[in-house]
């Protein structure tokens, strides 16, 4: 195996998957914690995962797109 890229982490997957956290959070609701947004539908169900996985996709995409990102076989096209 190869370490080629020279950074130590994935910066946009680690913002995104700390977005989906915070999103995650919010809508939360158990016997020790309850999110502000975890009122309605949201009160008694596990969508607020569903919610943070689409916070973390859309964050990704959006992270991705700013930097330039190319995942065409790993090369940059510049």
């Amino acid at each position: 195996m190869e370490y080629t890229t020279g950074k130590a982490f994935n910066y946009n997957g680690v913002t995104s998957w700390i977005i989906g956290v915070i999103v995650g959070f919010l809508f939360t609701n158990s016997s020790f914690f309850s999110g502000p947004f975890a009122t309605g539908i949201f009160k008694d169900n596990s969508l607020g995962v569903l919610l943070a996985f689409a916070a973390s996709a859309v964050a990704t995409i959006i992270l991705s797109q700013l930097n330039g990102k190319s995942k065409q076989g790993g090369v940059s096209h510049e």
